[in-house]
């Protein structure tokens, strides 16, 4: 099953599928591609003002906007969302087991992995992030049921054990600790957050929460891949098996 072929946004849910409002769209982005992917909308979309409002709103975030036919609304390629790259790069070159996205947000990461057969815990501390997204699973039948717990992972919080730990746009040094602890020899933790660079050239973002420094300890796991690519610094490290050095040869 392939959740995400074409990319299309649309204001009509009856004639379009996927909704969304042009005025929540800045909530919506983190749950779109990069904008060097473009958005679909319909033709028939297109010439309606909600569709035209939504198309100068993308373009005002740097999307590009490609018109398309008509489509119905129950098409599987109607789809208004991506997963991170970083954990498509997952999905790709790890089979499925268990995993916990920490700050899931609207939950596009938790749901593309259960597509895939993962079994995922999909944990926000804000409730309106854990409807929004069940809403997402809800429109993408057949996967395997996640478990959303509206929690803050910041505090007295018992980390779960699991294969894959998520940290995509957020990351948190406390629970970094707590985990590089508690995790087991073998786990593997993908981190996307905005680089140090990004920061020192914009002044965003303020809080630490979501930037990855140069003095965070990696506390001697064994770094898989690491890359900066536009505002992000993108992680994959595995927790090393006790003396064994070449227990996490790269793929």
């Amino acid at each position: 099953m392939r959740l995400v072929r074409s990319l299309w946004l649309t204001t009509d849910p009856v004639r379009f599928g996927t909704v969304v409002d042009p005025d929540d769209l800045k909530r919506w982005k983190s749950q779109l591609p990069e904008p060097s992917r473009p958005i679909w909308m319909a033709s028939g979309e297109l010439l309606t003002a909600a569709g035209k409002e939504l198309e100068a709103q993308l373009r005002s975030l740097g999307y590009v906007v490609r018109c398309g036919p008509d489509r119905l609304a129950d098409q599987r390629s109607l789809r208004a969302w991506a997963p991170s790259p970083l954990i498509a790069m997952i999905a790709k070159h790890w089979e499925p087991g268990t995993a916990v996205d920490f700050g899931c947000g609207g939950g596009r990461d938790a749901v593309f992995l259960a597509s895939l057969g993962w079994r995922v815990s999909g944990i926000d501390s804000l409730s309106d992030c854990i409807d929004r997204a069940q809403g997402l699973e809800a429109t993408a039948p057949g996967v395997h049921p996640v478990d959303w717990q509206c929690a803050d992972v910041r505090g007295d919080y018992d980390i779960p054990q699991a294969q894959v730990y998520l940290f995509v746009r957020f990351f948190d040094l406390p629970l970094w600790t707590r985990l590089a602890e508690s995790a087991k020899p073998g786990a593997i933790v993908a981190v996307q957050t905005f680089s140090e660079r990004h920061r020192a050239e914009t002044g965003h973002p303020r809080s630490d929460r979501t930037v990855w420094l140069s003095t965070t300890p990696d506390f001697g796991w064994h770094v898989r891949y690491a890359r900066e690519k536009g505002p992000f610094l993108y992680r994959i490290l595995q927790k090393l098996i006790a003396g064994d050095v070449n227990s996490a040869a790269d793929s």
